[in-house]
């Protein structure tokens, strides 16, 4: 049974990979956590990269104590640990080598290991007490973990690289057919020539990146009688406030358009329909809060919501499916989110 230490260990090794950002980061969250786990003064993370044949130190708070020519010795730890596929203990460095002239006591090195090769390294220095066996079993159980969030980590890595991507094809784009022609004057969104252009291109990329797309549809409930009550002046400036807290709340993590007339959508690249239906969620308690009845506003704007993802439709289909959600919300009595979880 696992000790209740070793189990805690574990965790927080799992926090560490699901908060990173980056495989840089993860390793820098590590290098830290590694420091406070076993109380000692230095830490390195390494990767090995089989084109160069080398390590590369990924993370380590050396910095002040060694200097970068230092991490050659620190490397040949890694490689020694390596060609071994076994860690190294060394509890008391001899005096006059090369350990010694830079102040290391004692160090710990475990290979991190795919099957029987060596992807990287742990090394743990300068621990007063010296290292324990259980120091050793840790360390060896946490390098485990460590191989598994590389690899989490790499993949995310890669959808970093194919948004960024994106973003690039998706700015040339933008430049190419030229600002004005694909926003929409009144309230500076994106504008239906925009989204249908969009949606061909996002749904092309996600084929190629198997990776989801939703699509949030939203109108405002009772327009029509709206500017009936309050002048068409008025639903100009409730479209524009709409649009300002929608764009402002969506962010980069999507594209805002006015589809026409009281109608808008909100295009959600590498999203899942649930969070998408979230973020809808936010957005209708967003615009049901815009005009508020305590600063004497008696203005009261609501809108109905549609949320699916897409499921290998053209965009005229899967506009059609979102529309019907959205309807469904306006049968049920306006001012809700209907979600496809079909």
């Amino acid at each position: 049974m696992m000790a209740k230490k070793e189990l805690a260990i574990m965790h927080t090794m799992i926090a560490v990979r699901d908060n990173s950002k980056s495989t840089q980061d993860y390793f820098k969250q590590l290098i830290a956590k590694l420091l406070r786990i076993f109380d000692c003064q230095l830490a390195f993370g390494l990767e090995y990269f089989e084109k160069t044949g080398d390590f590369e130190v990924k993370a380590t708070n050396s910095k002040g104590v060694l200097k970068k020519n230092d991490y050659e010795l620190i490397r040949r730890i890694s490689k020694d640990c390596m060609e071994r596929s076994v860690p190294i203990v060394i509890n008391k460095t001899k005096p006059g080598s090369a350990m010694s002239k830079l102040m290391i006591s004692n160090f710990l090195s475990v290979p991190i290991l795919s099957h029987s090769d060596c992807v990287g390294t742990l090394v743990l220095m300068n621990k007063k007490s010296g290292f324990t066996k259980n120091d050793l079993r840790f360390l060896i159980s946490i390098s485990n973990q460590v191989y598994n969030g590389m690899v989490h980590m790499k993949l995310f890595d890669e959808l970093e690289e194919v948004r960024t991507k994106e973003k690039e094809l998706y700015s040339l784009l933008y430049e190419k057919e030229g600002k004005k022609s694909t926003i929409d004057e009144m309230t500076q969104l994106f504008n239906k020539r925009h989204f249908l252009d969009s949606m061909k291109n996002h749904i092309t990329l996600s084929e190629k990146n198997l990776t989801p797309l939703s699509l949030i549809m939203f109108d405002v409930d009772h327009f029509g009688s709206y500017n009936n009550k309050f002048g068409h002046e008025a639903g100009d400036k409730a479209l524009k406030d709409i649009a300002k807290v929608v764009k402002k709340e969506v962010g980069a993590d999507g594209e805002v358009c006015r589809y026409g007339g009281e109608e808008f959508a909100v295009i959600m690249p590498n999203t899942d329909v649930e969070t998408a239906g979230k973020v809808a969620e936010k957005l209708r308690k967003k615009i049901e809060d815009l005009y508020d009845p305590k600063r004497g506003d008696n203005r009261k704007v609501t809108c109905s919501f549609g949320v699916a993802q897409w499921e290998e439709e053209d965009t005229p289909e899967f506009v059609k499916k979102v529309d019907k959600f959205l309807y469904v919300s306006k049968e049920k009595g306006r001012n809700a989110v209907n979600v496809n979880r079909e």
